[in-house]
């Protein structure tokens, strides 16, 4: 069966867990249209913003660990694969992630009232893996791993690709010091591959006999690939379907500092074309070998093990959630020029909570916007990102990284994260100029 190239792009790559999102693209909110991917409370300050179609991308790749542990110099002075020193290094959950979002559109305009409408479309790809130290071991040392006690419960897979379609709504209230936002999305799923996520897996192979002890639970593999070429399927009808939120809010507690949050993704998706589901049967077994005397008549070692390993495969449809993000801003507005935040993130994936710290610095001038940000994450790595937005007539490119130095040396990087693209821009709204009236007062006549 011939499977749709799109679907298979999106599939390709083996990425992972508890990713870091766009946080130097979060940081140009209010400056740049796709800024609202993310932040849904921030208003362009253009009354039209029109992205250029597939022209504006970005793209996610992160890691627990350096990926130069995966590798040692040969004697040809080049570079070998070294999966004993990667498995020796890693985390006890080594986490991987692999993301895309092309923007298909993006249209904004202003109401005479100042509130802001969106149109969207997206195509986004994440893919997620989280691999134990015992996985690592397992495959690089085998049984002996460990004193033969293998673990492989941790092991989770989730890839996900889809198209998301919708409006969006901002505006402001309470006599302008709250700002408010919506968006409504459509979702189409093209493919996923998932593990159960209440897997249990473990082997044991005791050291005097070398018998095996194989036990597993709730072990089930679901995938949905799109089986189709044709892009109104690809688009908007695959037969996959889920709704999604994004909700934002911003509050002015002075003419300074402001307070606000941004939740993400918000929603799920329903699996029901091309699903397939492979269950393994629970186990509980001891392998203790092959038995060589022909004259017993018992079952075959190749039928005892095709009966114990009996998968079953099923077509039943199912849910996914995505991968909620959310954001909670401070901000301080050092002039009307130079503003400065700080941020809390934390994306929620597998019930588990890792924050990360932003420190962000924006500057604005006529027609350019520049940044610089540090990003903290609980596993005590930190990153240099920068971002720029610059304006040429109605021509507006935006450029931002998160970790400036990966790019670099990107073999001792945990993470590599960039977005850019353009925009026609029209119409900015100009801020009311700040007047300083004087009092003059004058000697009385006499």
């Amino acid at each position: 069966m011939k499977k749709s190239l799109l679907s298979l792009f999106f599939l390709s790559l083996i990425v992972n867990c508890y990713a870091q999102e766009n946080h130097s693209l979060y940081s140009l909110r209010g400056y740049v249209g796709q800024a609202q991917n993310i932040s849904v409370s921030s208003i362009s300050p253009y009354k039209v913003s029109v992205s250029i179609p597939v022209l504006n991308l970005g793209m996610t790749l992160w890691s627990e660990t350096a990926y130069s542990y995966a590798f040692k110099e040969n004697d040809k002075g080049g570079l070998s694969l070294d999966l004993n020193r990667f498995a020796n290094e890693v985390s006890e959950k080594n986490s991987l992630y692999f993301g895309t979002n092309i923007n298909l559109i993006n249209i904004s305009f202003k109401s005479k009232r100042g509130s802001m409408w969106s149109v969207f479309s997206n195509i986004k790809s994440k893919n997620y893996i989280e691999i134990s130290k015992t996985v690592l071991g397992f495959i690089t040392e085998g049984t002996s791993y460990n004193s033969g006690n293998i673990d492989l419960s941790n092991l989770f897979i989730n890839t996900v690709s889809y198209t998301e379609h919708g409006i969006g709504y901002s505006g402001k209230f309470l006599e302008d010091k709250l700002t408010a936002g919506i968006r409504l999305k459509y979702i189409n799923g093209l493919a996923h591959i998932g593990i159960n996520d209440e897997m249990d897996l473990r082997i044991k192979v005791d050291p005097n006999t070398s018998f095996w002890s194989i036990y597993t639970e709730n072990t089930q593999l679901n995938t949905s690939l799109l089986n189709s070429s044709d892009i109104s399927s690809f688009l908007f009808n695959s037969g996959n379907k889920g709704f999604g939120i994004d909700l934002g809010g911003k509050y002015q507690i002075d003419d300074k500092i402001s307070a606000e949050i941004s939740i993400n993704d918000l929603g799920s998706i329903r699996w029901k074309t091309e699903v397939k589901n492979f269950v393994l049967n629970d186990i509980d077994y001891t392998f203790k070998g092959i038995n060589l005397n022909p004259e017993e008549e018992e079952e075959s070692t190749e039928d005892e093990l095709e009966d114990i390993f009996e998968t079953t495969e099923n077509n039943n449809s199912f849910t996914t959630g995505l991968v909620t993000s959310v954001y909670l801003t401070g901000n301080y507005q050092l002039s009307r020029q130079n503003r400065l935040s700080l941020s809390v993130f934390n994306q929620f994936n597998r019930r588990s909570i890792r924050p990360e710290l932003i420190i962000a610095y924006n500057r604005t001038m006529r027609n350019t916007t520049i940044g610089i940000l540090g990003s903290f994450s609980s596993k005590k790595k930190a990153n240099l990102g920068l971002n720029l937005s610059t304006n040429l007539g109605f021509l507006q490119w935006y450029l931002a990284f998160d970790n400036i130095l990966g790019g670099l040396k990107p073999q001792n990087a945990h993470l590599f994260t960039f977005n850019t693209g353009f925009n026609f821009i029209f119409g900015k709204v100009k801020k009311p100029k700040l007047i300083i009236k004087s009092l003059i007062i004058s000697e009385p006549h006499r």
